[in-house]
């Protein structure tokens, strides 16, 4: 079994390239609706999308040998373009194809993490309503600023570590 661990984008500023990734530990979203206006007095229906995000975010990912790859999602619905492919760390757990499949919904993840410096950060993100898309989005990302020393795959019903992996020996030795 091939266990993707995805990455996300954890920079701290949302438009800028960075070498920053992280893990999503938890989301929290809410949707209301309500009636909104232009300075011209049309008025539409707004969804007001709002959101929370608490994620651990990390610089040496490499050491983790990080590859580009194609979410489950992504293939079943036909997409194949490299554009959609996200960095992952790819972790291979040999095991028989049925045991796989009975074990997939009981996996879990622990990141081994040490704390850096600045400890936490946090970004916003705002996109206002318009009469053609009337959706407004109000996203809070909070990061816990880490050095990744180990992702643990584990059994969540018994417990049980079913692979540890490390970073290389190469990126300790360069001081990832």
């Amino acid at each position: 079994m091939t266990i993707a661990v995805m990455l996300e984008d954890g920079s701290k500023d949302v438009y800028a390239e960075s070498n920053i990734r992280a893990l999503i530990g938890r989301e929290e979203r809410n949707n209301r609706q309500y009636e909104g206006s232009n300075a011209y007095g049309a008025k539409a229906i707004v969804t007001s999308h709002e959101g929370k995000i608490y994620s651990a975010a990390f610089s040496n990912q490499d050491a983790f040998g990080v590859r580009k790859y194609l979410s489950l999602w992504n293939r079943s619905h036909g997409f194949t373009d490299d554009l959609l492919k996200k960095d992952a760390i790819l972790i291979e757990l040999p095991m028989d194809v049925e045991i796989a499949k009975n074990m997939k919904p009981h996996l879990g993840i622990l990141a081994i993490m040490k704390l850096a410096i600045p400890h936490i950060y946090d970004r916003t993100f705002y996109n206002k309503p318009t009469l053609n898309d009337p959706n407004e989005y109000f996203v809070r990302d909070y990061f816990l600023n880490a050095k990744l020393m180990g992702l643990w795959i584990y059994d969540d019903t018994s417990g049980l570590v079913l692979i540890k992996k490390q970073p290389t020996v190469s990126a300790l030795q360069l001081g990832y």
